[in-house]
């Protein structure tokens, strides 16, 4: 089990990661409220032209949650879940949970040259790995658009002056 502001040490160093796309860590914000302080595996699929995401967007989220978790990168997101001690961990793939699919995943169309009938999609996980499990949360740009960034809960006090100063 974890504490709130574990939880909020993790939000604040994904708010605050350098070079990493708004969209993303808004996606990762919204995982980790889901999970009910990281308890629950949950899962959000972006769909080409659904919900108000394009499909550079969704791109662009994917590409984000890469570098995050590349450990050439500046932000290592995997070594700080390591750290708190979970065996949760954000995983991303081309596609979406499908039971009817085999495995219960269905990424077809990934690459293009082989099927072009199905739209763009990425699935992001908080869970443990690629998991078949996860509860897949509906979601909607409208959804991402209320998330304030500059409020993870860690320093409650600045964070209260900060929104009276703006």
């Amino acid at each position: 089990m974890f504490t709130q502001k574990q939880i909020s040490a993790l939000k604040h160093l994904i708010s605050v990661a350098r070079d990493v796309p708004v969209l993303t860590k808004k996606i990762l914000w919204f995982l980790i409220e889901a999970s009910e302080m990281i308890t629950k595996e949950v899962a959000v699929t972006l769909w080409e032209n659904r919900d108000g995401f394009t499909v550079e967007e969704i791109n662009e989220v994917f590409m984000g949650m890469k570098s995050m978790r590349s450990c050439n990168w500046v932000v290592h997101l995997d070594e700080i879940m390591y750290l708190l001690g979970t065996d949760f961990e954000f995983e991303y793939h081309y596609g979406h949970l499908d039971p009817k699919a085999d495995a219960g995943f269905n990424s077809d169309g990934q690459f293009k040259n082989v099927n072009h009938e199905h739209p763009t999609r990425f699935t992001f996980w908080l869970a443990r790995g690629y998991s078949r499990d996860a509860i897949t949360l509906p979601i909607t740009k409208t959804d991402l658009e209320v998330i304030d960034l500059s409020r993870p809960g860690l320093y409650p006090d600045l964070e209260a002056s900060r929104s009276r100063h703006t």
